[in-house]
């Protein structure tokens, strides 16, 4: 488990044979939150208990599940959190989504803030923490960064749709950005002021159009 900003900690074993997701475990006074993958984290299990727990596992979208994200979710006797859209899909493959939430903004909880950010999956959801006077926004697999630059996998069909949600990220301030993605190289936690904000948004949204 690393620090990698002030109660975010990133859960990944680096020692592995392939690239696996990024987890992250967001520590608040008021119940620890669980930025999940299908990434196996039981070796995390202690020290997550020692941090104290777990109150809620949150899913970007349909990609973050597998069985291990199960058995997470067993472990720590929480229910799995993504959007009713994802859900659907999940419990068609057999996966137990106990807290399907409505495709809308929303708040979770006073210090987080749920978006809905379709493109990447129909019913994937981007998640605003408020830490510390920081705000940090985990977007999934939707944008990741990879290098110097930003990428994205989309379906040509839905390469507007995810243009569409990222025009709306605009009006949105944001001090941190944190991807899930395995595809991700370098610092999966990037620092972005509103200048560089508003560039990756553009240069993005530029892309998706063009295609």
């Amino acid at each position: 488990m690393k620090q990698v900003l002030p109660n975010l900690y990133l859960l990944r074993h680096e020692a592995v044979a392939k690239p696996t997701p990024f987890t992250f475990l967001a520590r608040r006074p008021t119940g620890n939150l669980l930025f999940a993958t299908k990434a196996d984290i039981s070796g995390f299990f202690s020290e997550i208990e020692k941090q104290g727990g777990v109150s809620a596992i949150l899913l970007g979208d349909r990609h973050h599940v597998s069985a291990d994200t199960v058995v997470l979710a067993r472990h720590f006797n929480v229910p799995l959190t993504c959007s009713r859209v994802e859900a659907k899909v999940l419990q068609a493959k057999g996966f137990e989504i106990g807290n399907p939430l409505p495709f809308t903004a929303q708040s979770l909880t006073e210090d987080l803030q749920i978006i809905p950010l379709p493109g990447h999956t129909q019913g994937a959801f981007a998640y605003l923490w408020s830490n510390e006077g920081q705000k940090i926004l985990f977007i999934g697999d939707t944008l990741v960064p990879v290098d110097q630059g930003w990428q994205y996998w989309v379906s040509p069909p839905s390469r507007k749709k995810l243009a569409e949600s990222l025009r709306l990220l605009k009006d949105i301030a944001f001090d941190h950005i944190v991807s899930n993605s395995f595809a991700c190289t370098g610092n999966p936690c990037r620092k972005v002021g509103a200048a560089d904000r508003n560039a990756l948004l553009d240069q993005a949204i530029s892309s998706l159009l063009k295609g």
